[in-house]
């Protein structure tokens, strides 16, 4: 399976494997979400995304997906987003 996230291309961290330090950078006021937008990337994600907290969780990654997608192609022009990837194994396992 593969997840995907919503950072932004000043960010030199990678939310999978450096969340801390990614949301800390993400956080700071001198980046380019916040001299855009003045929010963080959480922030974006949840304005614009319809996810709600009693959605089963497929839908909600389709609809994330979906979302970081849009919020990349809307605002392209700006070079703020990118939307980075990792693939993830199944947690079923086969016998």
């Amino acid at each position: 399976m593969v997840k995907s996230m919503l950072t932004t291309t000043d960010n030199p961290f990678n939310p999978f494997d450096d969340w801390d330090e990614w949301f800390a950078f993400d956080q700071q006021k001198n980046n380019l979400v916040h001299q855009y937008f003045g929010v963080d990337t959480c922030q974006i994600m949840g304005r614009y995304s319809p996810v709600t907290s009693d959605m089963p969780p497929i839908y909600a990654e389709d609809i994330n997906e979906w979302t970081i997608d849009r919020i990349c192609r809307v605002f392209e022009t700006l070079g703020v987003f990118k939307k980075v990837q990792k693939v993830e194994k199944d947690e079923i396992e086969t016998v």
